[in-house]
């Protein structure tokens, strides 16, 4: 009998998306597994946030020097402590999958310049379009193409929700709140209204090699 192995993962930012990521580990592991290489199994090991939490680590350093986990999921958004995070995950010789966009647009050539110099993988699908696979199609799909022209264009987070309730007559003070409140906007939705995060978004996909003319 072939005997199945443990990858251990560990989530170090808790919040809304988090959680989401947790429950859906949780609720399609089976479907998880049997997509994904023979004699795997997933197990959620440690999360890491602010407030006490399932699994919960006070700090996220605690999970770096842990040898039995095998890949770091970083969900805490922003600069720092990501870029650090992701850096040490790195070198303490842990996979990385993070859905930000902002430490990658910055820190781009100073993370994958880890991961290949240590060996590791870090995957960021859910940095652009969350569920939507527009990374693994440029990189992998277009690998073989030149992209001539970029199409120029703006978005606004959010905002079909804002006009939603906009026809309401609600303030866009009060759209925010309810969509903070609802897990739609961020704590700090400075990035998403000032259009920071369409640009981050850009910015990642134009530094895919397969986005290169």
């Amino acid at each position: 009998m072939i005997m199945k192995r443990n990858v251990k993962i560990a989530i170090v930012g808790y919040g809304v998306v988090g959680q989401g990521v947790y429950k859906i580990i949780e609720d399609n592991r089976k479907a998880i597994e049997n997509a994904s290489a023979p004699h795997v199994r997933l197990r959620l090991s440690a999360t890491c946030a602010k407030f006490p939490k399932i699994l919960h680590v006070k700090n996220y350093r605690d999970i770096l020097e842990r040898k039995d986990i095998d890949i770091v999921v970083e969900l805490m958004g922003g600069y720092e402590p990501a870029r650090t995070l992701i850096l040490e995950a790195i070198k303490s010789g842990k996979h990385v999958i993070t859905a930000n966009k902002a430490v990658l647009a910055k820190y781009w050539d100073e993370i994958f310049t880890a991961a290949r110099q240590y060996s590791r993988l870090v995957y960021f699908e859910a940095s652009v379009g969350g569920a939507i696979p527009v990374i693994q199609v440029l990189n992998e799909g277009l690998a073989a193409n030149h992209v001539e022209k970029n199409i120029r264009y703006t978005q606004r987070h959010n905002e079909l929700y804002i006009k939603r309730n906009d026809q309401g007559k609600i303030n866009f003070a009060t759209a925010l709140l309810r969509a903070q409140k609802s897990g739609f906007a961020e704590a700090d939705p400075s990035f998403d209204i000032e259009g920071i995060d369409t640009a981050n978004k850009l910015a990642v996909l134009s530094l895919l090699p397969g986005a290169r003319g």
